[in-house]
């Protein structure tokens, strides 16, 4: 959860989806003292080792866009790793292996798809995981997200979250 004290100073989104959401598994990722993510969670996330297998969810994650230094790619590297243990564990391929399973994916460039995002149609790109789930990733000059899909449909409608 973010704290109180906590500024972040961009864009946080949240899915527009039919899943409750989770209350204690927000998370963050700090670097230099600032907040360079903040994850939103609906439903279950594939790395809820302790949770129902089979419970649906989507994970978005929103990047502070001055802080990938460029790398466009990185949201969606980040988002994918959160299916690691559960392709690992569906494959019975090493933990390494199913990591750069993942890392290949979001390195194919995925597929072109239309996003609603805060109202407004933009471009994103969508990726598919097998047998789990799908990435879907949105870089713009203003903001960067991607979402972990888990067990549903993509979700291809984001709003601001405004906690």
């Amino acid at each position: 959860m973010i704290e109180v004290e906590e500024t972040v100073s961009f864009p946080v989104w949240d899915a527009v989806v039919d899943l409750p959401r989770s209350p204690m598994a927000d998370g963050t990722i700090k670097r230099g003292g600032s907040v360079d993510a903040v994850s939103r969670v609906r439903g279950a996330s594939p790395d809820d080792l302790g949770g129902p297998a089979a419970a649906p969810g989507v994970t978005v994650w929103s990047f502070a866009v001055d802080r990938l230094a460029g790398d466009s790619g990185w949201p969606v590297r980040h988002a994918g790793l959160i299916f690691a243990v559960r392709l690992a564990e569906d494959t019975g391929m090493s933990l390494r292996a199913a990591a750069a399973e993942l890392a290949g994916i979001a390195a194919s460039g995925g597929t072109a798809v239309d996003l609603v995002v805060g109202g407004q149609t933009e471009p994103g790109r969508l990726f598919e995981v097998r047998g789990l789930g799908w990435l879907v990733s949105s870089t713009q000059p203003s903001h960067a997200f991607a979402a972990s899909c888990y067990l549903v449909p993509p979700v291809v409608r984001y709003q601001l979250d405004h906690r």
